[in-house]
């Protein structure tokens, strides 16, 4: 995400500690302990910003597409479960990822190795296994923290204060609504709030985010090498 600035960072108060429910998807050949030990990753960052993860489900899904477009857009046209913040899918590799691979480095062509849908910042994706020369430099865990940044409300690459001030805003936010009785007003389920379109607008309820990712379409704050 960039370097980051700790005593700017560290002179933030983000509040008393928050969880975001996160459903987890996997790809054929990838394991629940799998998508666990990757999702440890995000361990020293949630001590730092008091906001936790907790994987609410497991379940299988088949992958559809070659390309990273594809990838993406498989898990962005899927509405957000009720019962879930965020969605993150765990993606296996496959004998054409390799030959990709090595054509990138003999071309430099990029090659993706997560993403995150840039409409709602609330559903992504993660290459959780190793098949090529990038993947040296940017590990499984360094992929999934990198998404794991973007569903938590930092759209930008190379720009923690503004990660620092949106983490933080989001956390204010949520603690405002649930103060104000917000959801069990209007009888929604309770949701960790998001940035449409990588603004400073809030998406604040399930429903909002399925009907404004349904109108934006999806595009992309990925990690590549």
């Amino acid at each position: 995400m960039g370097f980051d600035h700790p005593a700017l960072r560290d002179s933030i108060d983000y509040g008393p500690p928050r969880e975001v429910r996160l459903c987890v998807y996997l790809d054929e050949g990838i394991s629940r302990q799998d998508a666990e030990d990757l999702l440890h990753s995000w361990d020293e960052q949630a001590s730092i910003y008091n906001l936790y993860l907790t994987p609410v489900s497991f379940e299988g899904l088949t992958r559809e597409g070659f390309l990273h477009s594809q990838i993406l857009a498989q898990v962005a046209r899927m509405p957000l479960p009720a019962a879930c913040d965020r969605m993150l899918y765990f993606v296996n590799r496959n004998a054409g990822d390799a030959l990709y691979g090595l054509a990138s480095i003999a071309l430099g062509l990029p090659e993706v190795l997560g993403e995150v849908d840039d409409a709602t910042l609330t559903r992504g994706y993660v290459v959780a296994r190793r098949a090529t020369m990038n993947q040296i430099v940017v590990t499984p865990a360094h992929a999934t923290e990198h998404e794991l940044f973007h569903l938590l409300g930092c759209p930008s690459h190379f720009n923690m204060p503004d990660c620092y001030r949106r983490i933080q805003g989001l956390k204010a936010e949520e603690a405002k609504l649930e103060q104000e009785g917000y959801y069990r007003k209007n009888g929604e389920p309770p949701f960790y709030p998001t940035f449409a379109s990588a603004g400073d607008a809030m998406l604040v309820s399930h429903a909002e985010v399925n009907e404004y990712g349904d109108a934006a379409g999806s595009s992309v704050g990925a990690v590549a090498h």
